[in-house]
């Protein structure tokens, strides 16, 4: 994962501030990336503290999102679908390590 400071290219309505630029891979989770580019296309922003939500699109119909808190250099938190009728679950955890 990816996070920039650059406007995303894929944004999201859950947003509630302005949106970056990020790009994800994850095996069976996210689609192959486009020529040119490492991962599929997200939406990252900043949430209460130093929490972040990163999004990415499943299809018309659903979504994936990493809600995640930065605690030093981890990134660490939770793996939700999300569908387009409001139903949501949790998918399982992440972890992460950021890079200087």
């Amino acid at each position: 994962m990816t996070l920039g400071m650059d406007g995303s290219l894929a944004p999201s309505a859950e947003a509630s501030g302005p949106q970056h630029l990020a790009t994800i891979t994850m095996p069976g989770y996210t689609r192959a990336p486009h020529r040119g580019r490492g991962g599929q296309a997200a939406s990252w922003w900043p949430v209460a503290g130093d929490s972040v939500v990163v999004e990415f699109s499943q299809g018309p119909r659903s979504r994936i999102q990493l809600r995640g808190q930065l605690q030093g250099t981890s990134l660490h938190g939770d793996i939700w679908f999300v569908s387009s009728d409001g139903s949501s679950f949790q998918l399982g955890t992440f972890s992460g390590a950021k890079n200087r």
